[in-house]
């Protein structure tokens, strides 16, 4: 029986995008990183993400129920600029969700879900405090 890890860590993770920005051509840069990125960061869940708009996500910021990392910040505002919102916030649907997960497992040498991200960042940073506990 074969057994994956439920998460990823931090250098995993950026491989992970680093994977996804040189195979994809559907999405653009700012995109795949904007997504990657909050899912990692924020742990929202496929269906959240496709409902999400926009203004409820600066909503959530100034209410400070979402909490937006420097980093996903500065990802977050290039995209933002580069895209105008259609449907959602990320202008993506199932399928392009599906079809990029896909993709991505299929050029990466681990294991990714939307799941494995959302997890991921909660864990790496319980295991920084562990580890700063005596």
């Amino acid at each position: 029986m074969v057994c994956f890890k439920s998460y990823l860590s931090e250098k995993e993770f950026k491989k992970i995008v680093a994977t996804a920005l040189t195979y994809t051509t559907t999405l653009f840069p700012e995109k795949i990183k904007a997504i990657l990125y909050f899912f990692y960061y924020t742990g929202i869940t496929k269906e959240a993400l496709l409902k999400i708009t926009r203004k409820e996500i600066e909503e959530s910021k100034r209410q400070k129920k979402m909490f937006l990392s420097r980093t996903l910040q500065k990802i977050w505002k290039k995209y933002y600029v580069r895209e105008p919102e259609q449907t959602n916030a990320f202008n993506v649907s199932t399928r392009n969700l599906r079809t990029f997960f896909f993709n991505l497992n299929k050029y990466s040498n681990l294991p990714i879900s939307v799941n494995i991200l959302k997890n991921s960042y909660l864990i790496n940073e319980r295991r920084k405090n562990e580890s700063n506990c005596w």
